[in-house]
């Protein structure tokens, strides 16, 4: 960490170094600037990517932002200038600010920075930030200008990090290993998400667009006529292949595998589940749902074919994570609770909560079984503070979360919560949402005449009030009843400071904030306007806080210490 007087300085010289960091060098050399990525207390990843083929990249790393003196250095050769180079340091302290530069044998250079996590046992506070769905159609992703100066511990790249399926200036739907490479070079190159990735570590993790829409790895070739028949699962096709390659190459992130399993499904597979802690503030689960998912139950009939659906849904055979991952994430949740983690974060591409019967296909909701599952081991096991992100609908909804054990069941509450935040760049939920339902007659055409003239938050409320509207009818339909958008619940503390629990307009991220000494929860979104060129930054578009229930007396730091006193004295004085 920095010292108290010095945190604003470093931060001002590291912004400065951004800024020019391609100045000693052509620009185009470096063309996707500088990342790191699965930082742990002792060790990280650096990544960028040259042109100088035939040459080396020369990766420094410093606590001085200056590079005055140099702690370790690492080169990497440049065979492929479609390949990007990536490689791990260790030895490094825990609780520090470390600087990397990458320098090509042409001279361009780039700089970048992480923090690695406090110490077991400690609280410090945590900021972080949160977003995914980034089409290049919509660069310059002026939505994140403002991350670099939010000084966040990590950031984390929620999946559909590029659109391949997608028409852009890089070409039509990608197939081959150079397309797909070429669709993720497409979207680093803006320059904004560039120095997003150089201000904080990245945690990142893929969904269906790096390959194609709604795809399912758990499911057999012949299932979908996109995919070519190699191997017995989608997950060993070519076009499956080709698209997470490509997506492991452009992230700054470790490449692991799965051992032998006993089952073909996931035995030597990648393996991108993560689980990170941040001291005693926070563990960071991050999950794949996207590898090892069964096939796809096609949505119902609104009309006749709810009740059907959902037996269907609840097959125990049908997984959305595979087992490994499933046993592994929930002995995390576990361990998370009895070590006195506060809080427990889910990162989760798809929504976990019931959002209804329309696109439900892609969700949690058609894996009901495993969600009941996921959910019932909370409850059961008095897991608290349990935070679901997620993002993919491209709209921000924040809700409570309950779950059945079979479709005819009781509806079963827990104390968790999600929030879905984003996109960074694609047409934003609440414009598809109601122009599809004005389309197919839901919305008279003098409805949808004031919509079209109302201002942006009044367009939320409207977007609001039509989803509250249609989720009333879904019990009606044999859906389940759905809880209002918001936290109500008794079991959650939370309190709406600004804005509303749901956004459908806008390019948004959103950031988490734990309160050091009271661990009390600031989760703010940002977002801009996607029809405003006005370039100024984000603006605060909705802001809630949640007070944690108090921990066991059982957990395993229930005071902070000396020593955590220390880490939260040093370590406030970052704050912006």
């Amino acid at each position: 960490g920095c010292e108290v007087d010095m945190c604003g300085h470093s931060l001002s010289v590291f912004l400065l170094l951004v800024g020019s960091a391609t100045s000693t060098g052509p620009a185009s050399v470096l063309p996707n600037g500088v990342a790191s990525g699965d930082v742990t207390q002792s060790s990280a990843v650096l990544w960028t990517r040259s042109e100088a083929v035939g040459g080396e990249v020369l990766f420094e790393y410093s606590t001085d932002p200056l590079f005055g003196t140099v702690d370790g250095s690492v080169t990497a050769g440049v065979v492929d200038a479609a390949v990007p180079l990536k490689t791990q340091i260790s030895g490094l302290a825990p609780d520090t600010q470390y600087y990397y530069r990458a320098t090509d044998t042409l001279g361009a250079s780039a700089v970048g920075r992480f923090r690695t996590p406090v110490p077991a046992g400690t609280r410090a506070g945590l900021r972080f930030g949160v977003s995914g769905d980034e089409w290049a159609a919509y660069e310059p992703f002026r939505t994140v200008d403002n991350v670099p100066g939010r000084d966040l511990d990590f950031y984390v790249s929620l999946g559909d990090t590029v659109y391949a399926d997608e028409v852009t200036a890089a070409g039509g739907a990608a197939s081959t290993l150079s397309e797909f490479r070429a669709k993720n070079a497409e979207v680093y190159a803006d320059g904004r998400l560039a120095a997003l990735r150089a201000s904080t570590p990245i945690l990142a993790t893929y969904d269906d667009h790096e390959v194609i829409d709604n795809f399912a790895g758990g499911a057999p070739p012949a299932s979908d006529p996109r995919f070519d028949n190699t191997g017995s699962f989608i997950n060993e096709t070519n076009l499956f292949n080709n698209g997470v390659q490509a997506f492991v190459e452009y992230n700054p992130l470790r490449e692991e595998v799965y051992g032998a399993t006993g089952d073909p499904l996931t035995a030597g597979k990648r393996d991108f589940y993560r689980m990170q802690d941040y001291g005693s503030d926070a563990r960071i689960m991050m999950l794949d749902t996207r590898s090892f998912r069964s096939e796809a139950i096609a949505d119902p009939d609104l009309f006749t074919g709810i009740p059907g659906w959902l037996d269907a849904t609840y097959d125990p055979g049908r997984t959305m994570l595979g087992q490994p991952q499933l046993a592994t994430f929930e002995q995390d949740l576990l361990d998370a609770q009895l070590n006195g983690t506060t809080w427990k974060f889910v990162m989760v591409p798809e929504p976990i909560e019931y959002l209804g019967p329309i696109g439900a296909s892609d969700r949690f909701e058609s894996y009901a079984a495993e969600r009941a599952e996921i959910l019932r081991f909370i409850d059961e096991n008095d897991i608290e503070n349990v935070v679901f992100v997620t993002t993919d609908i491209h709209q921000q909804v924040v809700n409570e979360l309950s779950y059945r054990d079979e479709p005819n069941g009781p509806d079963i509450s827990i104390d968790a919560f999600e929030i879905s935040t984003g996109p960074i760049g694609y047409e934003p939920g609440g414009v598809t949402v109601l122009t599809g339902a004005h389309d197919q007659g839901l919305i008279p055409d003098d409805q949808w005449n004031a919509y079209l003239a109302m201002s942006l938050t009044d367009k939320d409320l409207f977007f609001a009030q039509f989803l509250e509207t249609t989720r009333q009818v879904l019990p009606l339909l044999g859906y389940y009843p759905v809880s209002p958008f918001g936290l109500e619940s008794p079991g959650i503390d939370a309190e709406l400071l600004q804005g509303r629990w749901v956004l459908g307009h806008t390019l948004n991220w959103t950031e988490f904030e734990i309160d050091p000494l009271s661990q009390r929860l600031l989760v703010t979104t940002y977002g801009v306007d996607p029809l405003d060129g006005d370039p100024q930054l984000p603006q605060i578009l909705s802001q809630f806080a949640v007070t944690p229930v108090p921990e066991p007396t059982g957990g395993a730091l229930f005071g902070i210490g000396v020593v955590g006193l220390a880490l939260i004295s040093r370590r406030r004085g970052r704050s912006l």
